[in-house]
This record gives structure tokens, C-alpha cells and sequence, in this order.
């Protein structure tokens, strides 16, 4: 018999929930079939098992500026189950699709296997601010992007700071100004808010609103836009 004082601890396994639905999402010309889930998981750490709201203001955005996408070598953080960057392979040459967590990794993986008549992708871990993983994305990649993406990826302030390390890092694989940075960004806080600029001018990045980006989303409950993220000019 238990005491009182026993605790249970349960497996990682646990908070897995791998239970996906096949989900059309609509993006202009393209319909794309992608495993999701219909709920968060239990565990915060698998949210990228599900479309959220800033994934679909940044590929409302791409659809409708496809043309930016032409011909590019795309790199996107936090791709989840990779919709966005499934979206860009109609598009891209090449697209690298990364996120942290081996179940959302896994499912990622099948996503693009299912696919048929698109570019070269690929899926990669990449922790933020992770040495190592960055260590292998900078030998594997050595040229760098064209452009980097991501969809509201802050909002939880711990990883405010190894974010827009990650940023600087990949920006840094190219010569300065031939690589650009567009997030989908959602504002739910206002201290939210500053501290990603504080963090940015840390790591000697500027954000910039980018103009008729601004949407109400969530059935108004959040304002949303599109950020460019580039490199400031040293002195």
C-alpha cells in the first residue's frame, strides 16, 4: 500500500497524444492535406502538433505575396506538422522545415512524405540556441537562406532570448542584407510585446511591421501581423 508521501510519476509517453486527423487547409491555388491534431496536447512542449492562429496569418500573407517565394531556399522554425513550409515548397527550390520535439518531428516527416508535385524539402531538429544543432544546420547548410519564416513563435517569454539567437545565427549565414526574416507574430500581451523588441536590439536585430499586415484573429480576441526581421548595421 502507497503512504502518503508516494508520489506517482508518469512517463514522457503519457502526454503523447498522437491521435491526428487529416485536416484541408485551402492556400490560394493549393489545397494541402496535412496529419494534425483537433486539441492541444497536455504537454505545452507538443503545441506544434496543431495549426495555431499565427501559422495561418503568415500563410494568408505568403499566399498572397506568393511572388516573393519564387526560386528561394527557404529555412522555417517551428514548423509543427509543416504546413507552412509545405505551402512554400509550390514555391521554393529548396525547405528546410525544423522543430525541437521528435513526436512533432515524426509527424512533420510524414506530412511531407504524403505530398506529391512539390520542391525539395527537408525536416531538421533545431532546438533555439541549441550549439549543437546549430553547428549542424550551419555544416549542412553552409550557404545559408534566402529567407527564414516563422509563425508565432513568441509567446512564451523563456524563449524570447534563444529565438532571436537562433535568428542572428541564421541571418549570419549570409552576407548582410541578402537574407531576410518574416515572422507571423500575435500580441497577447503588451509586456510580450516589448520584450521582443527588447531581445531583438539585444541581439542587434530590428523588427519592422510590415505594411497591411495587421488582421484580427481568433474572432477578434487577438491582433496579429507579419514582421520583417533584419540585421542592424554594426557602428
Amino acid at each position: 500500500m502507497e503512504s502518503e508521501t508516494d508520489e506517482t510519476y508518469f512517463d514522457a509517453s503519457f502526454f503523447v497524444d498522437e491521435s491526428y486527423v487529416t485536416k484541408e487547409f485551402v492556400l490560394g491555388p493549393h489545397t494541402i492535406k496535412v496529419m494534425c491534431l483537433q486539441a492541444s496536447s497536455t504537454d505545452f512542449d507538443l503545441t506544434g502538433q496543431l495549426i495555431w492562429p499565427g501559422a495561418e496569418l503568415l500563410n494568408n500573407y505568403l499566399v498572397q505575396n506568393f511572388h516573393i517565394l519564387q526560386g528561394l531556399s527557404v529555412i522555417e522554425l517551428g514548423s509543427g506538422v509543416g504546413l507552412t513550409g509545405l505551402l512554400c515548397a509550390h514555391y521554393c527550390h529548396h525547405v528546410v522545415m525544423t522543430d525541437h520535439n521528435a513526436t512533432v518531428l515524426k509527424v512533420m516527416q510524414r506530412n511531407v512524405d504524403s505530398q506529391t508535385a512539390v520542391g525539395e524539402v527537408e525536416c531538421q531538429e533545431l532546438e533555439w540556441g541549441n550549439e549543437g544543432h546549430l553547428g549542424h544546420i550551419h555544416d549542412t547548410y553552409p550557404l545559408g537562406f534566402d529567407l527564414i519564416l516563422g509563425g508565432w513563435l513568441l509567446y512564451q517569454q523563456s524563449s524570447f532570448s534563444p529565438f532571436f539567437k537562433t535568428a542572428k545565427f541564421l541571418m549570419a549565414l549570409r552576407p548582410m542584407g541578402t537574407c531576410r526574416f518574416l515572422l507571423g507574430y500575435i500580441s497577447r500581451a503588451n509586456s510580450n510585446n516589448a520584450l521582443a523588441v527588447t531581445e531583438a536590439n539585444k541581439h542587434n536585430l530590428l523588427l519592422t511591421k510590415v505594411p497591411g499586415s495587421t488582421k484580427q484573429l481568433c474572432g477578434g480576441t487577438y491582433e496579429g501581423w507579419v514582421y520583417e526581421i533584419s540585421m542592424k548595421r554594426e557602428g
